[in-house]
């Protein structure tokens, strides 16, 4: 899965998780922690409108959440992608919500829930 698709998948993931009844403490934090590491590329009052559309309606949105990510470079903030994976992990451990991680770049790839991959790092 790309970085763009990590975000926006632990942004639904966490908040579908979040909606339900009982949901840990863990998912709500982590979910309001993504969105506000995500407050740092998505400032403007556009951004931040599709933000909030996205939580509303995911599917409309879906594309023009992508690209502010795209344009703002999101995508490259690797404590943000950390920040993404570990919400996915804690709110959809079974990928039901997201599917399951795809993560394709050059020569590495990896499919699966607990599969690691180092990107950029020689033996």
């Amino acid at each position: 899965m790309d970085p763009i698709s990590i975000i926006v998948s632990a942004l639904v993931s966490g908040l579908a998780a979040g909606a339900k009844d009982g949901a840990s403490k863990l998912i709500s934090d982590g979910y309001q922690k993504l969105k506000s590491m995500l407050g740092k590329y998505l400032s403007s009052d556009k951004a931040q409108n599709t933000l909030v559309e996205h939580e509303t309606d995911p599917e409309t949105y879906d594309k023009p959440l992508r690209k502010l990510l795209q344009e703002s470079g999101a995508d490259q903030d690797q404590q943000l992608l950390e920040m993404a994976k570990q919400l996915l992990a804690e709110a959809d451990p079974t990928g039901a919500i997201r599917s399951k991680y795809v993560v394709n770049n050059a020569n590495q790839s990896a499919i699966g829930d607990n599969a690691t991959v180092n990107i950029g790092v020689r033996p």
